[in-house]
This record gives C-alpha cells, sequence and structure tokens, in this order.
C-alpha cells in the first residue's frame, strides 16, 4: 500500500533536469536576442524543404511554462513523499527559509545594479528618482513587480523580472494547495485547476468591467493613463493564467514519486511503466511543437509578439493564442517530463552531459544578468556603427559575443554570488526526502527566464 512505502536510503540527482532547464535558457536567450535584432527571418534549410524557424524562435518564449513546470515538479515532491511514507509534513518554517535565501539576495543585488547603472541610458529617471518610482521599485524590491500595475513593465531592461512575482505568489500557497494534490486527489484538482484558469481567461477578455475599472482607475492604472486594453492584459498575466503549469509540474512529480518508491499497486504499474514514459515523451513533444507551430505562425501574422494586440484583435486567430499561449505547454512540458523520469535511460542521457546540466545549474544567475547585458551590448553595437542592416546578421552580430559574455558573468555570479547565499540558506535546512535529488548543484530555480512580449 502506498502508505507503507518507505524512501530509500540513499538519494540520487537528477542532472537531466539541469539539462532540460539549460535548454530553457537557451530558448530564452535565443528569444530575446532576436526580438532585439528587428525579429529577422530565420529559414531553416533542410533536403528538399525549407522550414520557417522563425515561428519557433517567436514562441520559444514558452520557456517560461517550462520553468514553471519545473518549479511545481521539483518542490511538491518534499510533500509527496513525506505523505506517501507516512512522514511529518516538511517544516514551513525551513521551506520559507531556502526559498529566501535561493532568490532574494542576487536578485535584489542585481535589482540595485540595473537601477543605478542602467539609468538613464535605459531606464528613464523618472521612473526611479520620483515619488511614483519609489513605490515601483518598492514593488520591485518585494517581487510584487508583476502584481502591481504601474511596475509591471515599468523597467524595459529587467522585463523578464516579472515571472519572480508569479514564483513567489506559487511559493506561498503550494504548502496550502499540496492536500489537494495526494494520493490520487490530482484526479479531481487537475481539472479543477484547469477550469478555473480557464473561467479566469474568459472573465478577464469579456466579461470583469468592475475589477477592470477598479484596476485602472484606483489600483495603479490612473498613474499610467492606461485604457481599458491594457488593463485587461494586465489582469491576463496573473497568477490565474500560469496555475495550469505548476498543476502540471506537481501531478508529473506526483506519478515520478510513485514509481521511485515502487508502489505496487495496478495504479503505478499501468501509468509509470516504461512504456507508459515513452507514451509521455512522445506526446508532450508533439503537444509543444505542433502548439509552437501553430501560435507562432499566428504571432507573426498578426503582431502577437507585442501582447496587447492580442487583446485588441478578436479574429479567431487571437482568441486561440490567448487560450492556448500556456495550457498546451504546460501540459506538454509536464508529459515530457513524466515521460523522461519513467521512459529509457538513453532519452534522459543527452540531457545529462556535463557542460549541458553546467549551464542548467547557472540558471538563475543568466535569468538576472542575461536582458541587461543584451541591451547593453546591443547599445554598444549600434554605438559603434557595427549593426548590420541585414537583420540576421544583426541577430548574430548581438547573440554570439552576448553568449560567451553572459556565460562568463553568469558563472561568476553564481559562484560568487548565488551558490553562497544558496548554502546559507540550507545550512540550518534538513535535506529534502524523498527517492530523488534535486537537480546536481541547485534547489528547484525560480522561473528563470520570460518571452518578450509579456
Amino acid at each position: 500500500m502506498a502508505a507503507a512505502a518507505t524512501a530509500p536510503k540513499h538519494q540520487r540527482s537528477l542532472p537531466h533536469l539541469d539539462g532540460l532547464r539549460a535548454i530553457a535558457v537557451l530558448f530564452i536567450f535565443v528569444r530575446h536576442a532576436w526580438g532585439l535584432s528587428a525579429q529577422p527571418n530565420v529559414m531553416l534549410a533542410l533536403p528538399g524543404h525549407k522550414i520557417n524557424g522563425s515561428v519557433y524562435i517567436v514562441m520559444m518564449s514558452s520557456a517560461v511554462d517550462l520553468f514553471f513546470v519545473l518549479s511545481g515538479f521539483l518542490l511538491a515532491r518534499q510533500w509527496l513523499v513525506a505523505d506517501y511514507t507516512g512522514k511529518p509534513k516538511p517544516s514551513l518554517r525551513r521551506y520559507a527559509r531556502t526559498r529566501f535565501w535561493r532568490i532574494a539576495p542576487p536578485y535584489w543585488i542585481i535589482l540595485l545594479l540595473v537601477v543605478v547603472l542602467w539609468t538613464p541610458e535605459f531606464i528613464a529617471p523618472k521612473a526611479v528618482w520620483s515619488l511614483h518610482g519609489a513605490v515601483v521599485l518598492a514593488a520591485h524590491s518585494v517581487f510584487a513587480q508583476a502584481a502591481f500595475f504601474p511596475s509591471y513593465g515599468s523597467f524595459g531592461v529587467e522585463s523578464p523580472f516579472w515571472t519572480l512575482t508569479v514564483e513567489v505568489i506559487f511559493y506561498a500557497v503550494l504548502p496550502f494547495v499540496m492536500g489537494a494534490f495526494l494520493r490520487r486527489r490530482w484526479l479531481w484538482s487537475l481539472p479543477l485547476t484547469v477550469a478555473l484558469t480557464v473561467t479566469w481567461l474568459i472573465l478577464i477578455r469579456w466579461s470583469a468591467g468592475p475589477l477592470v475599472g477598479l484596476v485602472q482607475h484606483h489600483l495603479g492604472g490612473q498613474w499610467l493613463g492606461a485604457d481599458a486594453s491594457y488593463t485587461r492584459y494586465f489582469l491576463w498575466h496573473q497568477f490565474p493564467e500560469h496555475m495550469v503549469d505548476f498543476a502540471c509540474g506537481i501531478v508529473a512529480a506526483n506519478l515520478d514519486v510513485r514509481r521511485s518508491l515502487k508502489l505496487d499497486d495496478p495504479f503505478t504499474r499501468r501509468f509509470t511503466s516504461r512504456n507508459a514514459g515513452i507514451g509521455y515523451l512522445v506526446a508532450g513533444v508533439v503537444i509543444v511543437a505542433v502548439n509552437m507551430r501553430l501560435l507562432g505562425t499566428y504571432s507573426l501574422q498578426n503582431g502577437f509578439y507585442d501582447g496587447i494586440s492580442i487583446i485588441t484583435k478578436h479574429n479567431h486567430q487571437a482568441v486561440i493564442y490567448y487560450f492556448c499561449e500556456e495550457m498546451p505547454f504546460g501540459v506538454g512540458y509536464g508529459l515530457i517530463l513524466l515521460g523522461l523520469a519513467c521512459g529509457p535511460a538513453i532519452a534522459r542521457r543527452p540531457l545529462s552531459f556535463r557542460w549541458l546540466t553546467g549551464v542548467g545549474v547557472i540558471g538563475y544567475s543568466i535569468y538576472l544578468i542575461h536582458m541587461p547585458m543584451l541591451y547593453r551590448l546591443n547599445l554598444a553595437l549600434y554605438k559603434g556603427s557595427f549593426v548590420s542592416g541585414d537583420a540576421f546578421k544583426h541577430f548574430l552580430q548581438l547573440s554570439i559575443p552576448a553568449a560567451v559574455v553572459i556565460l562568463v558573468l553568469s558563472t561568476l555570479y553564481y559562484h560568487g554570488v548565488e551558490k553562497p547565499f544558496m548554502i546559507r540558506g540550507r545550512s540550518r535546512s534538513v535535506p529534502v526526502p524523498g527517492p530523488d535529488a534535486e537537480p546536481t548543484g541547485q534547489s528547484a530555480a525560480p522561473a528563470e527566464l520570460t518571452s518578450a512580449h509579456k
């Protein structure tokens, strides 16, 4: 029985998750470099056929969903293992401590550097050194930048930091919702999460007038002179939109923990078998690839990469994009995670290469550093008159040296700043119990990077 299961004495690392995180880091880096290079048309030549790579590059922003799924997958494990093995629930104090030291100090240092060093070149002085600017900066400091309207996208050079708001909210609610995902309760809680997310999306797009008016006229929108469309865009990207991503990660963790603990019941044998893993992996890759191609095509045809046009346009492509921007990716990436866990080792091996996992380990540092450095290096290209008139050459001129610089700086930042704070957070913490450790060298990372239009 599940209650009688016991965790193995020795934990093992999951290096393929660091490799998967590295792929997501690469996706986001390419997406942002491409966006800052006038979004060149990228054609991939295959024997007898050409593929428009731009439709995939524009949707590499979906790596955000992968980071959210990874957070759900990794952080839920300690509650799942405790439940299946009959051990006490994880300490909330220990949990809060590790999360704080994991993300807060490294973020605060970069935030301070960006505000000081990137003003006024990339940030208007009044956006920082004014009463409103002080309030906006305070919102950033307490991870509320995506929840407080005036601070949402306020500093373009650090636009990816919105994801930390979503992560912190997830950290806060996770201990209180885990009970709904234990054992087989996810069979009803996952559909309920989907229903709640769809309901939120419907209300924000076509209804919720009082909420829109409240935010637009009284909760910060009046500072911006924002219209109803932009207000709905802001509300669209609040936490409810992302719940399915986290839920899919938790469900994948539930099944993987059952598999790792070798629970001897028909449900576990049927849904965590090797063949089931292969099926999950194939289905996940297909879902992600098809959704990237579909939404990428719609995005380039309609200019959806600027975000607000998805709200203002009312054709069927805008509606499909609006509802499919996250949920299918959450399902697809969740299936990929589960497929890698249950499937054959050969599927995990390419993601476990040392150089790839190394990039995944420093992923949070890359997240914090990459966008400010892309802005700085792109400006240097313009000031030096090095920018080619060909957008694709501009993309190469920016992305190649930026990749080197960002990799070096992120490595130094990880070892000099991020890792020491992470060790401090763990110093008074008991290792997370369970059949599998977190990825080598890094605890469950926050949503490292983000899409350009959000």
